[in-house]
């Protein structure tokens, strides 16, 4: 019987036991500085995604937090005050447009006057010291015009510089708002949260242990894991992507899982490799190549046997 079965099926089989159970193992690290003030979760412990798992001591930021919303609130405060004097500045620069308003019809009077009184002059019919009088009165009048101008182009130029400093307070605005958000989000990142549903493993995590930013704290393995089968690169030339693969666990011995072909890697475990085999150097001895072959597992091959990365499997 087991020779007809190898003439029938098993010598067109081909198979592996270079293979391995693999899944993608999420690593969480914190994200800032600080002491583990809470932990939420143990080993081996299921998690939702979003579901807290420990939280560092916030103290430290969320004075960091108070002291940004007070640097905001001081700019804020300024710019209304800033705003206030540009209303101020508004006011005198229409009162000084009224002012030269006022000045030019009285020297637009007085020259009028001037006119008559010049004419007048010139048949004798007023005196002469009346006429310098009113000369006089002219340039005064000319002087306070002048005077109301300049008055006017300074109380403009006050404007600009307003405006000049208003711009700088909102850009300081903006930055102490930059400010503010980021050590919210530092306070926020103290609650240290699942990133996804799985299984709690490798917890290097303890109550009032100092952790820096970027430190590993625990690993999270999702429920879904496929197989990664090494085939040698002679065995690959009639793989197809959905062919059918028998895979069997070396921890439940007898008990068969049939999966699929999902995907052929775009080149061997040795290229992949810290130290990629540099062929064109030194004496060469030709080794056959291994090529990883993504083997996908039905849904309910966890109900059968509780598979686990890592595993070996022979496929």
């Amino acid at each position: 019987m087991a020779a007809i079965y190898w003439w029938t099926t098993g010598r067109h089989l081909i198979s592996t036991n270079n293979a391995y159970v693999h899944a993608e193992i999420t690593t969480v690290s914190a994200r800032l500085d600080g002491f583990v003030a809470e932990i939420h979760v143990q080993d081996n412990q299921a998690v939702q995604a979003g579901e807290l798992l420990a939280i560092i001591d916030a103290r430290r930021y969320i004075e960091l937090e108070n002291q940004a919303s007070a640097r905001l609130r001081s700019s804020q405060a300024l710019i209304d005050q800033l705003q206030a004097k540009k209303l101020l500045q508004s006011s005198l620069i229409k009162q000084a447009e009224a002012e030269i308003s006022v000045r030019a019809a009285e020297l637009e009077g007085i020259n009028q006057t001037l006119a008559r009184l010049r004419s007048l002059r010139a048949q004798d019919y007023t005196a002469r010291e009346v006429l310098e009088q009113q000369e006089i009165l002219q340039k005064s009048a000319q002087a306070q015009l002048r005077k109301s101008q300049e008055q006017l182009s300074a109380e403009k130029n006050r404007m600009v510089i307003l405006n000049s400093e208003r711009l700088e307070l909102a850009s300081r605005i903006e930055q102490h708002q930059a400010e503010l958000e980021l050590a919210r989000l530092n306070v926020a990142n103290t609650r240290i949260k699942a990133p996804v549903s799985g299984i709690i493993g490798r917890r290097n995590l303890r109550p009032g242990q100092y952790v820096k930013a970027a430190t590993p704290l625990l690993a999270i393995v999702p429920p879904h894991v496929w197989v990664e089968a090494n085939f040698k690169e002679t065995q690959i030339q009639n793989f197809r992507v959905g062919m059918t693969a028998r895979i069997e666990v070396d921890a439940f011995p007898g008990k068969l899982i049939e999966g699929s072909i999902h995907s052929l890697s775009p080149a061997t475990g040795a290229r992949f490799s810290l130290l990629p085999p540099e062929n064109a150097t030194g004496n060469f001895t030709k080794i056959v190549q291994r090529v990883p072959v993504r083997i996908k597992l039905p849904a309910g091959a966890a109900a059968e046997a509780p598979l686990v990365p890592g595993l070996s499997v022979v496929v």
